[in-house]
């Protein structure tokens, strides 16, 4: 998380080598909160992030806490036939499956199936996962898998056909070998796809000492490389370690596919009950992925339910087999996981970071391109809550983090905490959309937020959480030295211009709305940046380095205030003055781009100059492309900002207002969250309009029409972020854009009142604080509110 450790790690994952992950048998009289809170690499993890070996009293007392939870559900339905088919399914199976433990796991199936809770792909995985460890581990005589991987959940043939009368279904997979249709999609989708495994095409990495997880086996690394379509592969065989012997046979054998050009990802594992002889060449048809994982009886577990973040791949930089490919595996955007629809979608990236002051900063190192991003973290991430983020930050010698300087954990607490505290809350939990009728304090407003850090010599400071048109006023050492009104950026608001600030220097800033000034913003205090980075000026990043021909825009990620310099294809610099915020648009001298570009970037700040920044090539366009999408897709009454997604990167948009005018915009990124349409035609958005929107990228793209514009009675209301107990800010995860952003306590109070995606509170976030959220856009109040209430991260989430 240092500067000068800049490459802690790959992903956002935080890879741990667990070097003690096996927990004894616990004490299982019965469970208060969930004993099983994730599934994968063949193992049961615990909320200790631990290993679980299971007894079958343990797989019982889960299986009883499960059913118990489920079964509370179900009575809160007010249908009296729910109530009663629960009960009667019940008495059918337990009838009819005289084992307890798989009784129990059909038994959940149903009610899973059945009842479809929030969490129901999740507990689909971990029942599984305890039938299979008692069906492989525990039972005597076990009806296991056959040679094609066919199984009925471990019954006999004779109780299936008797289930089968009844309604409930036993059979746990069709076939083994019918994702052909999937590995169409990740080659289309620009994802390699090997044609075998252990041919010379792959390129064996080494063996990692302790791996992550299942401590019973050994594990190897290998890869594969593919240039059309551009991408890799990483294969971890296991064999199982029995009596200090190494078997020659992998029980677990999982496969990522990574696209480097698409940022698409591809998830493939070998089939229920399969092994597969060390080093001898195999198809890859032989592997099971998209859909089929979901169907997999074994404890391999929701894959993206850990691999989460800028890459999908849970690597450590300092493991040889690793650090010599590391920057291979890197996605040049956000990754996009191919995986079914009821597994978590890679969430985020997550901006909660940006609103918590904290000694040191793990952002500083875990952004795009370089240690990755973190993702949106909650209770649905149980596993890289449970595995990934609470071993990498836990008690040594487990612990990976901050990277090389492992006693200087307590400088990042206040971020470690937020995560902890984000992943104590299940998405939205326990949000409630509420009718409400907000008494406005005519004399609040929010102030906005500081960027941080500022450094020397800079010229440039951004501010956020500003109210859409309010008048941001920029204070220097106690002196005002810059005024922007209106605002027209929410999210970032640039004071450029500024003379070069010194170190030493206090910086902080109000705003003011219809002649109330908010209180002074957070004051950051402009360093030295050699007290950040000691070795010098750090090369900047090209972010994203997904590049196509026809583009005229890329984007830098760099110390924020320095002045960029780009080189197309190793000349024609062209020199800009970098953004506050760390992350800028420029316009090469080259535009627009032809395949084959190469664009490079520098930095300089105080007269020091860094090294050049890895290349990154334009690459051909894509051959089709989508339509944008509006978010939220109508249009309110007294709008004035729109948001934009399913864009190409570096594309040109055209967005249309039926008989007020038009306006384009180009962006490097697969998106555009305030883009100001209000002043482009000249008026706000009003009931009735209509936009129409397409982009062009060597070619057109299809047109995407918004229905009229709605009236008042249409807003929503917004959402917010778990609040974060301590923190004295609230992250907006849902909004018009634009929109005025009022939060409320319990008495109450108007407690914040900004816009964009961070609003500044007159307060810190308590552990028994309840917060309601409204958004206004223009004269239109939302009538509903999101009321959700606080925990603390040590609160365990109890229920399913």
């Amino acid at each position: 998380m240092r500067a000068k450790s800049i490459v802690l790690m790959l992903t956002l994952a935080l890879y741990v080598f667990v070097s003690q992950m096996c927990t004894t048998n616990k004490e299982v009289a019965g469970f208060t909160t969930d004993p099983v809170v994730s599934v994968g690499h063949g193992a049961l993890i615990g909320a200790d992030g631990q290993e679980i070996k299971p007894e079958q009293q343990f797989i019982e007392s889960a299986q009883k806490f499960y059913i118990d939870k489920l079964q509370k559900l179900a009575g809160q339905d007010k249908k009296a036939t729910l109530k009663a088919e629960v009960e009667r399914k019940q008495k059918d199976i337990y009838q009819l499956v005289d084992d307890k433990v798989l009784a129990n796991a059909l038994y959940l199936d149903w009610l899973i199936e059945t009842l479809k809770p929030d969490n129901f792909a999740q507990l689909s995985i971990i029942n599984k996962g305890l039938r299979w460890k008692y069906v492989t581990e525990i039972q005597k005589n076990p009806v296991l898998p056959d040679k094609d991987g066919n199984w009925n959940k471990g019954l006999r043939m004779e109780v299936i056909t008797k289930l089968k009368g009844l309604g409930v279904s036993s059979s746990a997979l069709t076939t083994v070998n019918n994702g052909e249709a999937y590995r169409k999609e990740c080659l289309e989708a620009g994802v390699p796809v090997p044609r075998e495994m252990f041919s010379g095409e792959w390129k064996f990495q080494g063996i990692i000492d302790n791996v992550f997880i299942s401590r019973g086996a050994q594990a190897e690394l290998w890869l594969y490389e593919s240039e059309s379509p551009k991408g890799v592969c990483l294969a971890l065989p296991r064999y199982p370690i029995r009596d200090g012997k190494v078997s020659d046979n992998a029980t677990l054998f999982g496969v990522i596919c990574l696209g480097t050009n698409t940022g698409k990802a591809c998830f493939f594992d070998n089939p229920t009950g399969k092994t597969f002889k060390r080093n001898v060449r195999v198809s890859f048809n032989e592997w099971v992925g998209g859909t089929d994982l979901k169907l997999q009886e074994s404890t391999g577990g929701m894959c993206t339910d850990c691999h989460a973040g800028e890459n999908p791949y849970v690597v450590h930089p300092d493991k040889p087999p690793f650090a010599g490919i590391i920057d291979k595996l890197k996605s040049p955007v956000w990754h996009d996981p191919l995986v079914d629809a009821s597994w978590v979608h890679n969430p985020g990236p997550s901006v909660l970071l940006d609103a918590v002051d904290s000694d040191r900063k793990c952002t500083s190192c875990h952004t795009s391109r370089s240690a990755g991003r973190f993702p949106e973290v909650s209770n649905r991430l149980s596993g890289y809550c449970s595995m990934v983020l609470a071993n990498a930050v836990g008690s040594m010698p487990i612990r990976t983090m901050p990277q090389g300087d492992l006693s200087g954990i307590s400088f990042y607490m206040n971020h470690i905490n937020a995560l902890k505290n984000a992943c104590g809350a299940a998405p939205g939990d326990p949000g409630v959309v509420v009718k409400v009728n907000p008494q406005e304090d005519p004399s609040f407003i929010s102030p906005p937020i500081v960027f941080d850090p500022i450094y020397q010599c800079a010229t440039t400071v951004a501010v956020r959480g500003v109210i859409l048109n309010a008048k941001v006023n920029l204070y220097v050492n106690g002196t005002l030295v810059r005024t922007i009104s209106p605002a027209r950026d929410p999210d970032k608001t640039d004071f450029n211009g500024l003379p070069a600030l010194r170190a030493g220097d206090k910086v902080k800033a109000t705003q003011e709305f219809n002649g109330v000034v908010s209180g002074p913003s957070n004051e950051v205090t402009v360093k030295d940046y050699k007290a950040d980075y000691p070795s010098g000026l750090p090369a900047p990043t090209i972010d994203p380095s997904l590049v196509y021909e026809c583009a005229n825009v890329i984007a830098v990620r760099h110390v924020p205030g320095a002045n960029v310099t780009i080189y197309s294809n190793g000349g024609s610099p062209v020199t800009y003055i970098g953004g506050g915020s760390g992350w800028t648009i420029f316009s090469p001298s080259k535009r627009p781009f032809s395949v084959g570009d190469k664009f490079t970037a520098e930095i300089s700040l105080c007269n020091d100059k860094s090294p050049i920044s890895a290349p990154v090539t334009a690459i051909a366009a894509p051959a089709s492309l989508g339509s944008p999408q509006f978010n939220p897709p109508a249009i309110i009454d007294g709008q004035e900002l729109i948001a934009l997604s399913g864009l190409t990167n570096g594309s040109v948009t055209t967005v249309t207002v039926t008989g007020a005018g038009s306006a384009k915009f180009t962006m490097p990124i697969s998106y555009i969250n305030n883009f100001d349409i209000a002043t482009k035609i000249g008026r706000k958005l009003r009931a009735g309009d209509v936009m129409t929107a397409f982009q062009e990228l060597c070619i057109k793209g299809p047109t995407t029409r918004t229905p009229e514009g709605s009236r008042c009675d249409a807003l929503a209301a917004p959402k917010i972020a778990h609040p974060v107990v301590g923190s004295d800010v609230v992250v907006v995860t849902s909004s018009v854009p634009g929109a005025r952003i009022r939060v409320y306590d319990g008495s109450g109070k108007e407690i914040g009142d900004g816009s964009g995606s961070i609003i500044k509170l007159s307060r810190k976030i308590t552990g028994t604080d309840t917060l309601i959220v409204v958004q206004q856009v223009g004269e239109c109040t939302s009538k509903e509110g999101y009321k959700v209430g606080v925990r603390n991260a040590s609160d365990q989430k109890k229920g399913v």
